[in-house]
C-alpha cells in the first residue's frame, strides 16, 4: 500500500557511535568498531523529506512524463546535485530528454497561502544546468536493451547551480558507502521509498516501506510497493539517526511477487558520480612538504611486510616511482544539510598486485594505538574529515581529522614525522620509518607535521 508521507521521527538523538559501556573498560574493538544502529529511528523531528525530494517533468518530444529525484549534499562547490533514474533522462529509443523541469517543494509561505498545499501549481521549475547518465546504461540501450542487468546502471544526476537562498529546499538525504554490503542491507530489514507517484504535478509525496528481499552486487530488491512516477526515488534506511540512501528506485522485480528494485549505491556508483563532479582524490599521495634545511617530503605509505602504516621519505619524483604511497581518497559518508556535519572521507590504498590479501585496502585509523592498518571492510572507523587551512603565505594545506567514537564533535589529527633524518640519511637509503602518530586536534605539542598536501 502507498500512502502520503507520514513518517514518525524519534526526538531522541542517536549518537553516531552509541556509548554502550565505558571506553576504558574494554578492548578497542568493542568501542571503536561499534557501528551505529540501523532502523532505530531518526533524530530530527522537524526534518521534512519533501525538502529533499523533487518532482521531475520529462519531455522526450512526445509530451511530458513524470519521475522523481532527490538531493544529496555532495561536496561540490558549483552545483547542487539530484540523483535520479537514468530512464528519466534518456528513453528506450535512446532519445535524451529535450525538456527537463525540476520542481522542488513549495516554500512554507507559499504552501500556507495555497489551500491545496502539496500541489505545485504556480511554482516555477528550477533552472537545470545539466545532467549526466551512467555510460553503461547508454551502452546497454545501444547493444542489449533487454539485458537482465540493465537496472543496475539505471541512474544519473541532474545539476542545479548553487543558490544559498534555496538551501532550505535542497536539504538532501545522506549517503554512506559502508552500507552497500549485502550483509548490512539485509540486516537492516526494512527499506523506505519516498517519491511522487501519479501523472500530474499536483500528486502528493508518497511513502512506501517493506522488507529488503535481496541485495545483489549492484541491485537491491525490496517489498515496498511503488507506482508510475516514483522512478528515481530514494531507497533509504535510518542509520546513525539520519535517513541514508542505499539505492535509487527504477523498476519492478524480476518475478511477479510484488515489491520493487533499484540501483544499489555501490563504490562504482560513488566513483562515477565523483568523476562527474570532479570531487575526491584518486591515485594521489598524502604528503607533508619538506623544509629548507630538510627538503625531502614525508609520505603516508604501507610496506609489504609491515602490519601498519609507515612513512616514505623522499622527493616528489622519488615518490612517483614508489608503488606503496598511492591512495584513492573518496567522500564516502555524506550527511543531510540540516545536520551541519561535514562530509567524511575514506582512504583506499592502491595495493601492489604482488602483495597478498588484496582485499585489505581500506585504511583504518587507530589513534589510541598510534597506528593505522589496512582492513577489507569499510566501516565508520575508517572515516576522516579533511579540513582545509590557509597558511600566511596563501598556500593551502589539509588536516586529516579522525572523529572520536562516542563524541563526533571531538577529533584526533593525523601527524607524519621523519625522525629528524637528514639528506645524507635519505641518500643512504633510510627512506622508511614508522612515522605515523596522532594527537588531539589543535594541540601545540606537535611532533612532525599535521599539515598536508594531496599530490
Amino acid at each position: 500500500m502507498l500512502y502520503r508521507l507520514g513518517i514518525e521521527f524519534s526526538s531522541d538523538t542517536i549518537m553516531e557511535y552509541p556509548r554502550i559501556i565505558a571506553p576504558t573498560a574494554v578492548h578497542r574493538t568493542r568501542i571503536e568498531n561499534q557501528q551505529p544502529d540501523v532502523n532505530k529511528g531518526l533524530d530530527k523531528a522537524s526534518f521534512d523529506l519533501k525538502n529533499s525530494i523533487v518532482r521531475l517533468q520529462c519531455d522526450f518530444g512526445e509530451g511530458p512524463t513524470y519521475g522523481t529525484g532527490f538531493f544529496v549534499n555532495f561536496p561540490c562547490s558549483t552545483y547542487d546535485v539530484i540523483l535520479t533514474a537514468a530512464h528519466n533522462l534518456i528513453n528506450n529509443q535512446k532519445v535524451t530528454v529535450q525538456d527537463l523541469k525540476v520542481f522542488c517543494a513549495k516554500p512554507e509561505k507559499s504552501a500556507k497561502n495555497n489551500e491545496e498545499g502539496s500541489g505545485k501549481d504556480g511554482i516555477k521549475p528550477e533552472e537545470v544546468a545539466g545532467f549526466k547518465i551512467c555510460p553503461q546504461y547508454i551502452e546497454i540501450l545501444e547493444t542489449k536493451p533487454n539485458a537482465p542487468d540493465k537496472g543496475s546502471y539505471d541512474y544519473g544526476i541532474i545539476l542545479l547551480a548553487k543558490d544559498k537562498t534555496k538551501e532550505s529546499n535542497r536539504q538532501g538525504l545522506g549517503l554512506n558507502l559502508g552500507l552497500s554490503s549485502s550483509f548490512n542491507l539485509q540486516g537492516s530489514k526494512v527499506a523506505n521509498v519516498c517519491g511522487y507517484g501519479g501523472t500530474s504535478l499536483s500528486s502528493p509525496l508518497q511513502h512506501s516501506s517493506g522488507s529488503i528481499k535481496s541485495s545483489g552486487k549492484q541491485c537491491v530488491e525490496y517489498k515496498a510497493p511503488t507506482e508510475q512516477g516514483m522512478s528515481g526515488s530514494p531507497v533509504w534506511i535510518p542509520y546513525g539517526g539520519h535517513p541514508m540512501v542505499v539505492g535509487i528506485h527504477n523498476m519492478r522485480p524480476k518475478i511477479k511477487t510484488g515489491g520493487s528494485r533499484g540501483t544499489k549505491i555501490t563504490e562504482d556508483v560513488f566513483r562515477t558520480i565523483c568523476a562527474w563532479l570532479g570531487i575526491g582524490f584518486f591515485g594521489k599521495r598524502l604528503c607533508a612538504i619538506g623544509k629548507k634545511n630538510k627538503p625531502h617530503n614525508t609520505y603516508l605509505s604501507f610496506f609489504q611486510h609491515s602490519d601498519f602504516a609507515k612513512v616514505f621519505l623522499g622527493s616528489s619524483k622519488e615518490a612517483m616511482d614508489q608503488d606503496n604511497v598511492t591512495f584513492d581518497i573518496m567522500p564516502t559518508t555524506i550527511f543531510p544539510r540540516w545536520t551541519g556535519r561535514q562530509v567524511l572521507y575514506a582512504f583506499k590504498f592502491h595495493r601492489p598486485s604482488a602483495w597478498s590479501d588484496e582485499k585489505k585496502c581500506w585504511v583504518e585509523w587507530q589513534p589510541k594505538q598510534q597506528r593505522a592498518i589496512l582492513v577489507d571492510t569499510l566501516k565508520d572507523v575508517n572515516l576522516v574529515r579533511l579540513d582545509e587551512k590557509t597558511l600566511k603565505t596563501g598556500k593551502k594545506r589539509r588536516l586529516v581529522l579522525i572523529p572520536t567514537p562516542g563524541d563526533p564533535g571531538k577529533f584526533q589529527e593525523l601527524r607524519l614525522y621523519d625522525d629528524d633524518r637528514d639528506e645524507d640519511d635519505i641518500e643512504d637509503g633510510m627512506t622508511e620509518f614508522a612515522g605515523v602518530s596522532f594527537g588531539e586536534w589543535g594541540a601545540s605539542d606537535v611532533v612532525g607535521s599535521r599539515l598536508f598536501v594531496i599530490e
